[in-house]
C-alpha cells in the first residue's frame, strides 16, 4: 500500500498548478517520504490557482464552502461527460475524483453521486474528515480488488472495470470502502474495541486499543462468532475493521433501499454516529 500511496502523491506533484495545494495536505504526514517533504519545501504555500478568493484547496477549504470545482482539477478528466459527473460529485460531497492512469466509469461516478444525494449521504459529506479524494486506476493490488481505501491520504483507490460489474457489486463496493473512512473519521479506537466486542464478539482487551492500527484490531477472527448477523460475509471475519466496513456497507445500503439485512443492535449504533 505504501508504494502505491507514494505513487499518488508523485503524480499529484507533476500538476504544475497543484502542487502548492497537495504540499498544505500532505506536508506533514508523518508516512509520506522525505523527498516529498523536500520538495514540498520548496513550493509556496499561499496560491491561488483558481483565483476564487482562497488559497488553494486544502483539508479545511474544501470543507468550508469552496466556490465551485478547482479550475486547475478540470485536467483530472478528459471526457465532457466525466469533467460534468467529477464537478457533481464535488459539489455534493466536497471530494475530488482526480483520475489516475484511467478514466473514471460514468455509472461509477453517478453511483457515488447518488448516494451523497441522500440523508445519509449528507451527513456522511459534512463528517467524513477522513475521505477527501477518489482515484480510478487500471489495476490495483490484486485482480479480485476493486476498490482499497488509503488512510494515509484520505482516498478510495477504485479500478476502472468497476463500472464493467454489477450495478448491485458497484454500490457494495463503494459502500464498503466508505465504511473504512467513516470509521477513521468518527470511531476512536476504545469505541471500536467496545462496538466490536458488545455487538461482533470479537475478543479484545480495551486497555490496548490505543490505535485503530492495534495488533488485537488487525487479528482474524476464529472460530464461528456468537454474533454471526453482524457477520454479513465471509470477508467480515478478516479483522475488526473488514467487519467493521462490511457492517456499514450494509447500513448504507439499507438506507438506499437496497438491502435489509442488518442486525438491529448495528443499525442503532450506526445511526447514533452518523446522527450525533
Amino acid at each position: 500500500m505504501t508504494r502505491l500511496v507514494l505513487s499518488i502523491l508523485l503524480l499529484i506533484l507533476t500538476f504544475e498548478s497543484t502542487d502548492a495545494s497537495v504540499c498544505q495536505i500532505f506536508k506533514f504526514h508523518s508516512r509520506v517520504s522525505d523527498y516529498l517533504k523536500h520538495q514540498c519545501d520548496k513550493k509556496a504555500l499561499s496560491i491561488d490557482t483558481d483565483h476564487d478568493g482562497l488559497f488553494d484547496w486544502n483539508a479545511n477549504l474544501v470543507r468550508i464552502g469552496l466556490k465551485g470545482f478547482p479550475k486547475h482539477l478540470n485536467i483530472s478528466g478528459q471526457d465532457d461527460e466525466i469533467k460534468v459527473l467529477q464537478k457533481k460529485l464535488h459539489l455534493k460531497s466536497g471530494i475530488n475524483a482526480l483520475t489516475y492512469n484511467t478514466e473514471f466509469s460514468p455509472l461509477v461516478l453517478n453511483t457515488l453521486i447518488n448516494i451523497f444525494d441522500t440523508k445519509v449521504g449528507l451527513q456522511l459529506s459534512q463528517k467524513l474528515s477522513k475521505l477527501r479524494y477518489f482515484f480510478s486506476f487500471d489495476e490495483l493490488t490484486t485482480r479480485n480488488t476493486s476498490g482499497l481505501y488509503l488512510e494515509p491520504i484520505d482516498a478510495i483507490a477504485l479500478r476502472k472495470d468497476l463500472g464493467e460489474r454489477s450495478e448491485d457489486e458497484i454500490f457494495e463496493t463503494l459502500a464498503h470502502e466508505i465504511g473504512h473512512a467513516v470509521l477513521f473519521s468518527l470511531v476512536t479506537p476504545n469505541e471500536l474495541g467496545f462496538v466490536a466486542s458488545d455487538h461482533g464478539g470479537w475478543q479484545l482487551s480495551l486497555s490496548k486499543s490505543n490505535s485503530l492500527y492495534a495488533k488485537q484490531f488487525m487479528a482474524r477472527y476464529h472460530g464461528l462468532s456468537t454474533h454471526q448477523k453482524t457477520f454479513p460475509s465471509a470477508y467480515a471475519y478478516s479483522n475488526t475493521h473488514e467487519w467493521f466496513a462490511e457492517n456499514f456497507a450494509h447500513y448504507l445500503l439499507e438506507n438506499l433501499g437496497r438491502k435489509n439485512q442488518l442486525e438491529f443492535g448495528m443499525k442503532r449504533y450506526f445511526d447514533s454516529l452518523i446522527y450525533r
